[in-house]
């Protein structure tokens, strides 16, 4: 089962994440925590490269469909190439450990996953067609989440989270 925590930086996806693995891992279910494990456990120049290891690894077993998708991100025109190089980074690399759907006996939970690379592609998107395209993309369904959380904060505890 692939579980999403979806929302704004700083609302506790991480939190919130953490502490439901911790709740079924109690309860003897195996949870692997992906994000949360590179993005919180690594240096950050050892949680690029993983993510690019994961990246690279993906597309080598995928190419047709990474260059599929990569085409849709570029017609979906980013406001500038810093923007389209994050936003193809980081949907190949969400796409990696999505498409990993491990053996139902085990929940994958991403803090950082599916519904917010294609939000973060849609944020710098001048068009937005291609990412219905991409949305739809029929040999992507195993990167559709099982469930997805929609966390919310109020603005003053996002700003002082984020301060």
């Amino acid at each position: 089962m692939l579980i999403e925590f979806f929302g704004l930086p700083g609302t506790g996806k991480s939190t919130l994440s953490r502490m439901a693995a911790d709740l079924l891992m109690d309860r003897g279910l195996i949870v692997d925590e992906m994000t949360y494990d590179l993005d919180h456990r690594r240096p950050r120049v050892q949680r690029q490269l993983a993510k690019l290891t994961h990246l690279l690894r993906y597309a080598a077993a995928h190419p047709c469909r990474t260059v599929s998708d990569l085409v849709r991100i570029a017609a979906t025109r980013q406001a500038t190439l810093l923007d389209l190089g994050k936003a193809s980074f980081n949907w190949i690399f969400i796409a990696s450990l999505a498409s990993q759907r491990l053996a139902s006996s085990r929940i994958t939970f991403l803090d950082q996953g599916v519904a917010q690379a294609l939000w973060s592609i849609g944020f710098a998107a001048q068009n937005r067609k291609p990412l219905d395209l991409l949305i739809a993309n029929v040999e992507g369904q195993a990167l559709r989440p099982d469930l997805v959380f929609h966390v919310r904060a109020d603005f003053k505890r996002l700003r002082d989270r984020l301060a």
